[in-house]
């Protein structure tokens, strides 16, 4: 493996750590008042299923944080993801096939480009958190539109 590729692993595991732990301490000060189940959602892409800690088949990559959720929490280790960002996100939030939405590209949505997760009536995963109880957190890409105000996560 080489330098760049370990340096955009670790590039990318400590983005995830800054994002649990920034949403572990949201939880906190939710759950003392409502003790429902914390939910941490990972997406990482491009990322092997061997380049992370707790399946063993690299000694040179250490995931201790992940392992720890990994042992303490639900491993969904079976699943179909698309490659590629765009259609990958928009299959997680509205649990349909992307191409319902026009979202099934073999590129991502890049900042610029007039498109977006269409207006719909059926609820994204956000919405169903939140009417659910829950606090909803978002770090990171996106992918799923940025040239109008209604495509962005913060709608």
């Amino acid at each position: 493996m080489s330098k760049k590729q370990r340096y955009y692993i670790l590039l990318v595991i400590c983005i995830i750590i800054v994002a649990i732990v920034t949403l572990s301490i949201t939880l906190t000060v939710t759950l003392k008042e409502d003790p429902k189940p914390n939910v941490v959602l990972i997406v990482a892409d491009d990322m092997g299923m061997n380049d992370i800690g707790y399946y063993n088949q690299h000694d040179d990559i250490r995931t201790p944080f992940l392992d720890r959720f990994s042992q303490e929490g639900m491993r969904l280790s079976r699943y179909y993801s698309h490659s590629i960002c765009t259609p990958a996100r928009a299959a997680l939030f509205t649990g349909r096939y992307p191409y319902r939405y026009g979202m099934q590209g073999s590129r991502p949505i890049q900042y610029g480009t007039i498109a977006g997760l269409p207006d719909t009536e059926d609820q994204i995963l956000p919405q169903v958190m939140k009417e659910a109880g829950y606090n909803t957190f978002l770090v990171g890409k996106w992918h799923l539109g940025y040239s109008k105000t209604k495509y962005l996560p913060t709608r």
